[in-house]
Parts: structure tokens; sequence; C-alpha cells
């Protein structure tokens, strides 16, 4: 496995990263309910700006052009005329948030974390 250790964390570490959501069947092989989940939540409506800044460059062109459109030309060059970057960076970012939460539904010690309201989420 090319990730073997990727999920070699110590006892009690913190692990922050957006990438795991590409990791969650993994994530849940190695940890089921394990470990303590925590979706650290940022407004959409930021997130898909931050996004969209880097659409030339990032995962949002990646969605785009390959899960969206399916890697098919007439569909990209339609899309293209029709679609914003932030229109993709919103839909990626609802994606992202809908499998955290389907991944989380089971899980028995999680929470949600808004970073807009972290001084109440945060307890």
């Amino acid at each position: 496995m090319l990730q073997k250790s990727r999920f070699n964390f110590p006892k009690n570490h913190i692990e922050a990263d957006n990438r795991l959501s590409w990791q969650l069947g993994k994530l849940d092989e190695a940890y089921g309910n394990d470990a303590i989940y925590v979706h650290l939540k940022r407004s959409t409506k930021d997130t898909a700006r931050s996004f969209a800044r880097r659409y030339s460059d990032g995962i949002i062109k990646a969605f785009y052009i390959t899960l969206i459109s399916n890697n098919q030309p007439k569909a990209i060059k339609r899309m293209s005329k029709q679609s914003e970057p932030i229109d993709v960076a919103i839909d990626y970012c609802d994606t992202v948030n809908s499998n955290i939460k389907f991944f989380l539904k089971d899980k028995k010690h999680k929470m949600l974390i808004k970073i807009e309201n972290i001084d109440k989420d945060f307890i």
C-alpha cells in the first residue's frame, strides 16, 4: 500500500488535514469507532472563494474536468461557458461536506466545529 504509514498517528494525536476527506474509507478501516472525529467546518462561501482564486492550478479545476464533466471535451466546453469557478468550488465544498457527513453518521465519538463559532463550538 502506497500510504501504509499515512494513518500511523501517535496516541492522542490531532490531525487537521482537509485531504483526509479523500481517504475516508481507509480512515475508517484504520480507526473505525476507536477515534474521536472532529469535522472542522468553514463557511462554504469563504472556502469556495479561496478555492476559486486558485482555480487554474488547484483541485477545483480537476474536480470540474474529471468528475463533473467526466473528461468529455464537449461537456467541458459547454460547461465552461455556463459555470463560473465559484459555482464549481461551491459544488466541490458541498460534495466534500456531504461525504464527511456520510462517513460520520455512525461514528460514536464525533463533533462539528464551525470555524466562525469556534469559541462556542469547541468546549
